[in-house]
């Protein structure tokens, strides 16, 4: 099966004030790499409901919804405020043991200002992150992995049923590719792999 990404942004971002707005523009424009981490960093969430993807030490909190491909064979992303895991891939769950879940994010709002799935360029190895099912039950993974892609550069194994069990986080990032016109297309995709939290190191 071939998937390409539909847009994960709508504009050209506004930033405005805060230096932490300006590192997370420099953070997607120039996306670091890093691979590695063999101990997860920060804490666990304390609670969160059913359906939610949260990463506390870069103020992530998103719902999730789980959607396919539209008719065109794009993944469908859902509306800013969500983040949706991919219905034909792994799915969330403490029962699952394979597969990669496959979890997509627009990188901002319509207005141009950061949603929260742009987050997922602060994170660094080893950062906590926590995702609960539709039945509110947790899985605890840990950041091992980033890299930049081309638009094109999805591969079937970050949404695969089989093989080693992992999150896979996509958003947009890069430049704006203005030979597209009034359409808003972003040049590269930003994936973060994470791995389950080691039963011995979950508190």
């Amino acid at each position: 099966m071939l998937a390409s990404l539909a847009l994960l942004g709508y504009g050209a971002y506004q930033w405005i004030g805060a230096q932490d707005d300006r590192d997370q523009v420099q953070a997607l424009e120039h996306p670091s790499t890093f691979s590695g981490a063999t101990k997860p960093k920060g804490k666990a969430v304390s609670r969160l409901g059913p359906d939610m993807l949260a990463a506390p030490e870069v103020d992530l909190s998103i719902p999730l919804t789980r959607l396919g491909l539209d008719a065109a064979g794009d993944f469908q992303v859902p509306d800013s405020a969500e983040a949706s895991i991919y219905s034909d891939g792994a799915q969330l769950g403490p029962d699952q043991r394979k597969g990669s879940v496959f979890a997509l994010g627009h990188v901002n709002f319509p207005d141009g200002s950061f949603a929260p799935m742009a987050s997922i360029a602060k994170l660094t190895p080893g950062s906590r992150i926590t995702t609960t099912d539709s039945d509110g039950d947790r899985e605890e993974w840990m950041a091992t992995s980033m890299k930049v892609v081309p638009r094109d550069g999805l591969t079937p194994d970050m949404w695969s049923l089989g093989g080693d069990r992992r999150l896979v986080l996509v958003t947009c990032a890069g430049e704006i590719n203005a030979s597209v016109g009034v359409v808003t297309e972003f040049t590269e995709n930003l994936v973060v792999i994470a791995e389950p939290v080691p039963d011995d190191a979950t508190p």
